[in-house]
């Protein structure tokens, strides 16, 4: 393979436990969208949010990347669609908030301890 002189051959990696990262993410089995973020105060915690009360998620459900999903191209998602994230542990069906969470495994293995899905 060639080498253009002058071109760096680096990359970036961002964690999914990086507190600074939220990730689109879908429910495989169902297609339920959300956002997968690590738990404040819980570094190898993640947590499945922004779902609806009328979302139909369970445990062992797996979690991908949704890739893009915006119409406006200059919003981009930079992970390609339907790389495993983890699967979901813990559903929290409280009936009395409009909005809920799951607690995912991460496909790493990072086990989740919060009590949130």
């Amino acid at each position: 393979m060639a080498r253009s002189p002058g071109v760096a051959r680096t990359s970036i990696v961002t964690l999914v436990t990086d507190h600074t990262t939220q990730i689109g993410a879908t429910v495989a089995e169902g297609g339920v969208k959300g956002i997968v973020a690590v738990e404040a105060g819980h570094p190898t915690d993640l947590v499945l949010g922004s779902l609806s009360s009328k979302d139909v998620v369970r445990p062992g459900d797996t979690v991908v990347t949704s890739g893009t999903v915006s119409k406006v191209e200059k919003f981009p998602s930079p992970y390609p669609r339907d790389i495993p994230i983890g699967r979901v542990t813990h559903v929290d069906d409280a009936a009395a908030t409009t909005s809920r969470s799951t607690s995912c495994r991460s496909s790493t293995g990072a086990a989740s301890t919060s009590s949130r899905c």
